[in-house]
């Protein structure tokens, strides 16, 4: 639990009413975020401030580099603080490019359901950064109160798995030779080959693999020869898991006044073969109290959970063990895959490659949870997705197109970003189809969150059919989605195992619905989020003659009117 009592939010916002509209949309958050206002930046130092805010919004104009001026003053103070531009549609793009230069995310005018989820977000990064650091300070405390533990240590403490590959270590300051061999670089990852001599990396990989087989404690006394000296070194190997072994290592001289010591701290870690039982010892002896570690391994637990089911699932898993599928009547699918993906990986190590899919993936995660839209899963460099089974079903289809819009700008603008270094870069098609699926677990060991339903498979196919930079649809999500969107029709086309299906690529938004100045006509302007926000509250829209009609009573209502007026 962290110790920090509040969250301060520095609001520097010009305009009176724009304010009070921010201002209103707080009330809903927890009473721990305190927001102060000025008008700009010189008059909120004009106070000598003494403390840095842990949130800043700020007006963004770019022909008088208001809210550039903030950011430049903060980013020189401080990295921790979250900067966050308050934009109109007008200036949106411009926004998104600062992004990329230590603006941290960008809230939209009169958009309030994106104002909730980018300050929820911010706040959750802090409390996370006050945790962690917390924690930094408990391990502080831990190491001060268990020095003379430390002490008995051995030379050298190793977690390792059977391919050889070193998890976690710690090395005792006294230990010359362990300390000549490594120097100051972290061994964390690298394979015991790499770091001891040939014939004691083998026989260290030997008793691994005995010690997994026969799940015995081992010890084992040999000598090492490094720079043509012989060491004596004591070592234990105990199962720590199924794949895990600790290595305690230890050198033997004469002058050796710890030796001891190091016996009653060996046999103490040697009689655990169950890594719960060494965990849970560790945790007595290092922990005042148990109630704190149990709540924070909870809230791991938690955050764990969050990362791979939909929190609608998360209750019944912890209250029954289980999850029942669930079936949906209309959501949304969406497939991406990234063009030359082949021919360009081939020449990247994989360390390289699996760094950017990650910068891609980490983007695309995060698009999809502006929009409340599931991530489900990747395959290889494919990223699947479905909007509706959390979210407005209302909108799943408006949701989805709008994700698959700011992944198509992330993966252009990142294209050009890597042409101006002299490298090249993937290309993108994504495919969207709505109608039923059923969304559901797998797997008992390892749960994984799954979707499964003929509307997966066409748009599967539909993917398989796309072209690069497009994005393409099935004609169930024209039907969803033609009030809002404009869609030029590619033809009947033959999807394997599916049959003929009518497609069409996204061309923009309707006339009167993208920002000003927008050649694209893939910005949104204040008018569609208006349409948006009312689908949204449940109104029913309506198009008649190139104009918008919002209903004053939600569709639902609006439906049970009919009925009676029928049934009457």
């Amino acid at each position: 639990m962290n110790t920090f009592n509040t969250i301060h939010l520095l609001f520097l916002i010009q305009e009176e009413d724009k304010y009070e509209e921010l201002e209103s949309a707080l009330k809903d958050f927890d009473s721990k975020l305190v927001a102060t206002r000025y008008k700009n930046l010189t008059s909120w130092l004009d106070t000598n401030p003494t403390k840095m805010p842990e949130i800043v919004i700020s007006d963004y104009l770019p022909e008088t580099e208001m809210g550039l001026d903030a950011l430049e003053y903060f980013r020189s103070k401080t990295k921790e603080t979250i900067f966050i531009l308050y934009t109109n549609m007008d200036f949106l793009q411009s926004a998104i490019d600062e992004t990329k230069k230590g603006v941290s995310d960008y809230i939209i005018q009169n958009i309030p359901s994106r104002f909730a989820v980018v300050v929820n977000n911010s706040i959750e990064k802090i409390i996370t950064r006050w945790d962690l650091l917390d924690n930094k300070n408990v391990i502080k405390r831990i190491e001060k109160k268990n020095t003379a533990l430390l002490n008995a240590q051995p030379d050298y403490l190793i977690q390792a798995n059977s391919k050889g590959i070193i998890l976690d270590y710690k090395i005792s300051n006294d230990s010359e030779i362990i300390n000549l061999m490594i120097g100051k670089e972290s061994i964390q990852g690298k394979m015991l080959s790499e770091i001891f001599p040939q014939d004691t990396s083998r026989l260290l990989q030997e008793e691994i693999k005995n010690v997994l087989t026969n799940n015995k404690l081992v010890n084992k006394s040999f000598y090492m020869n490094y720079a043509s000296v012989n060491h004596n070194i004591e070592a234990r190997f105990v199962k720590i898991d199924t794949d895990e072994v600790m290595i305690i290592l230890r050198e033997f001289s004469s002058d050796n006044q710890k030796e001891e010591d190091y016996y009653r701290a060996i046999s103490r870690i040697s009689r655990y073969r169950h890594k719960e039982t060494l965990v849970k010892e560790l945790l007595n002896h290092m922990v005042d109290s148990d109630k704190n570690l149990l709540s924070e391994e909870k809230k791991k637990a938690d955050l764990l959970l969050s990362n791979i089911l939909p929190g609608y699932m998360i209750e019944d898993l912890k209250r029954y063990g289980k999850v029942q599928p669930v079936q949906y009547d209309q959501v949304a699918v969406m497939f991406t895959d990234f063009v030359g993906f082949s021919k360009i990986s081939r020449y990247m190590s994989p360390t390289q490659l699996l760094k950017e899919l990650t910068i891609y993936f980490d983007e695309f995660e995060r698009i999809c949870e502006i929009y409340s839209i599931e991530k489900v899963k990747t395959i290889g460099d494919s990223f699947l997705c479905v909007a509706g089974l959390s979210g407005n079903h209302r909108t799943a289809g408006i949701d989805i197109l709008l994700a698959g819009i700011e992944m198509m700008r992330f993966t252009n603008s990142r294209r050009e970003e890597l042409k101006l270094q002299g490298e090249d870069a993937w290309g993108i098609r994504l495919a969207i189809h709505s109608g039923p699926l059923i969304a559901g677990i797998v797997g008992h060991q390892k749960i994984a969150f799954d979707i499964w339903g003929h509307t997966v498979n066409i748009a599967a196919r539909i993917e398989g059919v796309g072209k690069g930079g497009e994005i393409t649809v099935s004609r169930n999500m024209f039907d969803f989605t033609r009030d809002l969107f404009d869609f030029d029709y590619i033809g009947e086309k033959e999807l394997k195992g599916v049959g003929m299906h009518d497609l069409y690529k996204l061309s923009g938004l309707k006339t009167g619905l993208y920002a000003k100045n927008d050649n694209t006509k893939f910005i949104p302007n204040i008018n569609f989020y208006k349409l948006f926000e009312a689908l949204r509250d449940g109104k029913h829209i309506m198009r008649r003659d190139g104009k918008y009609i919002i209903s004053k009573q939600s569709h639902d209502k609006e439906l049970e009117a009919k009925k009676e007026i029928l049934s009457s």
